[in-house]
């Protein structure tokens, strides 16, 4: 998992190596199904950002239990050649975080199991 993880990400900042990184502003939280198994409803994040002298809006791919808070600030990756192409950058990187995470804590619980049995 965490060699998964790391392998992941790494394709996916392949991916955005010509995008370009912005700060955006939490304009709004959309309420939506989980989907799924999940039957709960979760908050999906509205953000404006300025991409050279226009403003635009992405709306987060992940949920959450509530909403966050109006005016604060994300992160936004976005395309220069098409600025309308563009995601929350924690939403992105969302998957790949938790298979190291995952895997983390998998290799230290299992580091930890090995010793204590070798005793």
């Amino acid at each position: 998992m965490l060699i998964g993880g790391l392998i992941y990400r790494r394709c996916l900042s392949a991916k955005i190596a010509d995008c370009r990184r912005t700060s955006g502003i939490v304009v709004d939280n959309v309420l939506k199904p989980g989907g799924g198994f999940d039957s709960n409803w979760v908050y999906h994040p509205v953000v404006e950002y300025l991409a050279g002298k226009e403003r635009f809006i992405v709306m987060g791919t992940v949920g959450y239990g509530r909403g966050k808070e109006m005016g604060s600030s994300s992160d936004v990756i976005y395309s220069p050649t098409n600025p309308q192409y563009a995601f929350i950058a924690e939403d992105y990187y969302f998957a790949p975080n938790m298979l190291l995470a995952l895997g983390g804590t998998f290799l230290i619980f299992g580091s930890v199991l090995a010793v204590v049995l070798m005793k």
